[in-house]
């Protein structure tokens, strides 16, 4: 596989190392800010928890997609599926029936740090390239306080996920920008 195609000049070993890099510093946020088997409370993490539960129960009694999630709003039902889509919540729900809503959740959030670190990755080595400058954006992007703050104490799933294709978008706008108008679609990909 030509690497090169992704991160720009990066050398395999160099492209292993950024992945194992952000496994492990992934892996070490998601574990060292969940360390206990329980939910954490946020500003919007209930909210989302209902619409992870509401999924799981569609998924169990056959009755997907749903449109009114009927565990919220104190037990009266809201019509949350017509405002919110829940494509990017379907692997977690499927995640949680294997297993419990606390290690979706954790999974979840590993892969947040992990994607978010990736993209920013290639974006920031496409503009710039420069390993350097890429890896060093990576990490500080990927592990911001901005991010810890939405993901932990916030618990803002859909402002945690926007922060993963902003990268994209942002390297997009630099491509059109810059005259490589048949690249519009890394633009498109990053707002899909």
């Amino acid at each position: 596989m030509n690497y090169s195609l992704y991160t720009g000049k990066s050398s395999h070993k160099e492209y292993y190392r950024l992945l194992i890099l952000l496994f492990v510093l992934s892996l070490f946020a998601a574990i060292i800010f969940l360390p206990e088997n329980r939910l954490y409370p946020g500003y919007e993490a209930y909210f989302h928890y209902d619409r992870i539960l509401t999924l799981m129960d569609a998924l169990c009694d056959g009755s997907f997609p749903v449109y009114i999630q009927s565990q919220g709003a104190n037990g009266y039902g809201y019509g949350t599926k017509l405002f919110y889509s829940d494509i990017l919540l379907i692997p977690i729900a499927v995640l949680a029936l294997l297993t419990n809503i606390v290690i979706a959740y954790k999974i979840y959030v590993f892969f947040l740090f992990f994607l978010c670190g990736y993209f920013t990755f290639i974006a920031v080595n496409k503009i710039f390239r420069s390993n350097k400058i890429a890896y060093l954006s990576a990490i500080l992007i990927s592990f911001a306080y901005f991010r810890m703050i939405a993901m932990f104490l916030r618990g803002a799933f859909g402002e945690a996920l926007s922060y993963v294709f902003i990268p994209i978008i942002i390297w997009g706008t630099y491509e059109i920008i810059s005259g490589n108008y048949k690249k519009w679609y890394i633009f498109s990909i990053g707002f899909a």
